[in-house]
């Protein structure tokens, strides 16, 4: 196993609070599951550009986030994306989150 997947599996395993399921609903309520993780108490969520891009382009859609322990919030905003990286910075409607920070090498 090469040790970039070994550091996202001890991230999983070490801050399962921090990891979330993001939602994205789209026309005719099918939606688009992923995973994410929160990055910051104030409600700062970290997803995969490919999973909330609908949602940049189609201004009725709307992203949930289900927290750990059941709870579900709103995405107020993305604040920044990146389509070449495949990345999405989220700020949801909370706070006082569990959060995970990723090694940087």
């Amino acid at each position: 196993m090469s040790e970039s997947f070994a550091l996202v599996s001890d991230v999983v395993l070490n801050k399962k609070k921090a990891v979330v399921t993001i939602y994205v609903i789209v026309q005719d309520n099918k939606s688009i599951t992923e995973g994410g993780f929160i990055t910051d108490t104030n409600g700062i969520a970290v997803a995969n550009y490919h999973v909330i891009s609908s949602a940049i382009t189609d201004k009725k859609s709307s992203i949930l986030v289900r927290a750990y322990r059941g709870a579900y919030y709103l995405v107020g905003d993305i604040l920044a994306f990146d389509e070449e990286r495949d990345l999405a910075i989220l700020k949801l409607d909370a706070s006082e989150l569990p959060v995970t920070m990723l090694p940087v090498k």
